[in-house]
């Protein structure tokens, strides 16, 4: 057997260990297990029916994200929101790296270090996607009523309000950034380090802040997913690079799913769907590329890109 061939055996053991899985799976099978717990069939929140605490608690939640929305849309401080929430949309983390990317490999005529920097930074947007549409998914919760919504989503579940994404993916970026193979503490001085951290968690909360107010979420949703994100992050720094790539890897093949089956079905398809197949596609082709795992375009081609779309191209025009 060729060093290659062990190589890549061994990679394929990572995604047997649980540790990237464990957390991410319990905080989706919370949130599932509660909505199937606190739900009657109309819908309606049984534990919020009975419980005038938390009936309090949301009527709080809802009134405070209210009068946040109204005054900041009565001043000028909503062109500031509507600046920090684009700066924490999922189409500039997504887009930007992979324009970055591209940038770099043909600058360098091939992969280098920085590019390969860039497929891993929008694997960990991809991911923190994926995360955040299964939590929207289990919770279920509907969006602010007292402002306009838009349509337009790319992935099934981000019509759900909780948790935010904006916030989700700002506190994870902002606690990524200091993980290898990124910026590391030991990188920067003791007073360059504080200085970027406090600055990149600002502006987490500003983005969270944001979402508020454009009436996009509730605080509770901004809150939530801003320990999400937290949480996310430090799980990727916890179990390593290899391992993390693996549950990366993991989550792009199921969102390459999504995207086979509703290129089979046309009547489920998003507003954002044509945006979820381009970036699909240049996910499968920048596999290879990356710092965390060994792995050739055969390789992802035969053990991944074509059982996935063939499996699922043939569930959706069966269905």
């Amino acid at each position: 057997m060729s060093h290659g061939d062990l190589t890549w055996q061994l990679q394929w053991l990572y995604l047997l260990d649980p540790r990237p899985y464990g957390p991410i799976l319990a905080l989706l099978a919370s949130a599932g297990v509660g909505l199937s717990m606190f739900k009657d069939n109309d819908g309606d929140h049984r534990l919020v029916k009975k419980t005038s605490m938390l009936v309090m608690a949301d009527k709080f939640d809802k009134a405070c994200g209210k009068r946040i929305f109204v005054t900041i849309q009565r001043s000028p401080l909503r062109h500031v929101a509507e600046l920090l929430s684009l700066s924490g949309d999922e189409a500039v983390w997504m887009v930007g790296p992979l324009l970055v990317g591209i940038g770099l490999l043909l600058g360098n005529l091939g992969p280098s270090p920085g590019s390969s920097l860039m497929v891993e930074l929008w694997g960990d947007v991809l991911m923190c996607s994926a995360v955040e549409t299964g939590l929207k998914a289990c919770l279920r919760r509907q969006r602010p009523e007292y402002a306009k919504q838009s349509s337009f989503c790319t992935l099934p579940g981000e019509w759900w309000s909780c948790p935010s994404g904006h916030a989700m993916r700002s506190a994870f970026l902002a606690r990524r950034f200091f993980c290898k193979p990124f910026i590391a503490y030991e990188d920067l001085g003791p007073a360059a380090a504080s200085t970027f951290s406090a600055g990149c968690f600002l502006w987490a909360f500003l983005v969270g802040w944001s979402r508020i107010a454009k009436g996009r979420h509730f605080p509770g949703d901004v809150l939530l997913g801003l320990l999400f994100g937290y949480i996310l992050a430090w799980l990727a720094a916890y179990v390593g690079l290899p391992m993390w790539c693996c549950a990366k890897l993991v989550a792009g093949s199921v969102t390459g799913a999504e995207a086979a089956f509703m290129f089979a079905r046309p009547d489920l398809r998003l507003e954002g769907f044509k945006f979820h197949l381009i970036a699909q596609t240049f996910w499968w082709l920048s596999q290879p590329l990356g710092l965390g795992l060994d792995i050739t375009y055969t390789q992802v081609m035969m053990g991944l890109f074509l059982p996935v779309n063939a499996i699922f191209l043939t569930l959706g025009t069966l269905s």
